[in-house]
């Protein structure tokens, strides 16, 4: 952790990886985040699996045995509602959630214990693609859900390379469904970013947080302010930190200082929006086959059905 945070903010451009805002404190305030009035993604995504969850499996059609695998699975809220729809339909299948926070799912593997008593549940910690590759030999179908338009948070050609590596760790016939955000009123994609609340603040400055508890390091949280734009021409939501002075921070384990200037930013996370064309073109590339697309009531919000050929 602390080699990816000091090379992040020792480079020309500060910047942080958002994988560190996930421990326990930051998965709380991400759930908070979903339920804030202003972050419609989660609601987006939720109507779509609320009427179209039927549209879903028979588009899949996997005659028999499957698997759902889940990458960043969260704490699944989502994700039962597609669950509960499909166990409801007698479809034979278990549930297979990745995530880098071990917290996330245990929290997770316990929920759903409570809400389905005859469903089986292999919860891992670790790396998608290691996880997929162990998963190729196997023969039976799998569908990959890779929800709330996580695939923006990959910046440029990061986002081929990333559908690319799942299709190429499948097996023809194993399907791919993913989350985009749309393009959209800029205002309305900003406010989602910057809650009149103040958890999303509360969010980005806490990896900062994590470092002191984490790494020792010596961080005011005061002298630092969360600062998100959008582009509409690159279709980008962009999240700062912002230093409000010029100070120092140390890495007591490494003796490593990182200075600061008033006003220097640490980018801390991209979420990119899509049009229809910019999905089909990324899908198409990465030799996968859309058979579904499937929107909100406000077409916020799409989740597209590949195959994978």
């Amino acid at each position: 952790m602390e080699k990816d945070i000091v090379s992040g903010l020792e480079a020309v451009h500060k910047s942080l990886p958002s994988k560190y805002f996930y421990d326990a404190n930051g998965d709380a305030l991400f759930q908070a985040i979903m339920n804030m009035p202003e972050y419609y993604l989660s609601r987006s995504e939720l109507d779509v699996f609320l009427h179209h969850a039927q549209d879903i499996i028979q588009a899949f059609d996997p005659k028999g045995y499957f698997e759902i695998v889940e990458l960043g699975a969260g704490d699944g809220t989502k994700t039962k509602v597609l669950i509960r729809k499909w166990l409801d339909m007698d479809l034979e299948f278990s549930y297979v959630p990745i995530d880098i926070s071990k917290n996330v799912l245990d929290q997770l593997a316990s929920e759903f214990k409570k809400s389905f008593d005859h469903i089986q549940i292999k919860p891992i910690v670790g790396d998608y693609f290691n996880v997929l590759k162990d998963k190729k030999e196997m023969t039976h179908p799998k569908l990959v859900l890779f929800l709330g338009s996580n695939i923006g948070n990959l910046r440029g050609e990061n986002q081929l390379r990333f559908i690319q590596s799942l299709s190429d760790s499948l097996n023809p016939g194993d399907a791919l469904f993913i989350g985009f955000d749309l393009v959209k009123n800029p205002h309305t994609i900003l406010d989602a970013y910057n809650d009149k609340s103040g958890i999303t603040k509360q969010f980005n400055v806490n990896i900062l947080a994590r470092c002191n508890r984490e790494l020792n390091t010596d961080f005011n949280l005061d002298n630092f302010t969360h600062y998100p734009i959008y582009d509409p021409e690159t279709k980008e939501a962009r999240s700062y930190l912002i230093s409000t002075k010029k100070q120092v921070v140390t890495f007591p384990a490494s003796g490593r200082q990182i200075s600061f200037e008033a006003g220097e930013t640490i980018h801390t996370e991209t979420s990119r929006k899509y049009t229809k064309e910019d999905i089909e073109q990324l899908i198409i590339a990465a030799n996968l086959k859309p058979v579904g697309w499937y929107y909100d009531c406000k077409h916020y919000f799409v989740n597209v059905l590949s195959i994978v050929k």
